[in-house]
């Protein structure tokens, strides 16, 4: 199992909420935590990854974080 992690910024007023998954055809080969929250302003967001590979050889997947903005 490999495992990285990275930060995401929000540098925009309020908040966004977020959703965060991975597609493609090796998706259950990799997991992001956390998988759904707030970005807050001008904060990082910490995101941990995580791969474990059921087959050897090279697999594809793409994670996607979705935002939703707050209008208030």
């Amino acid at each position: 199992m490999c495992t990285t992690m990275s930060q995401l910024k929000n540098p925009y007023m309020g908040y966004a909420k977020f959703r965060a998954a991975f597609v493609g055809d090796a998706s259950k080969e990799w997991s992001v935590t956390p998988s759904d929250g707030f970005l807050r302003q001008n904060e990082a967001t910490h995101f941990v990854v995580r791969y474990a590979p059921h087959n050897s050889g090279v697999n594809h997947a793409y994670l996607v974080i979705e935002t939703e903005v707050s209008q208030g």
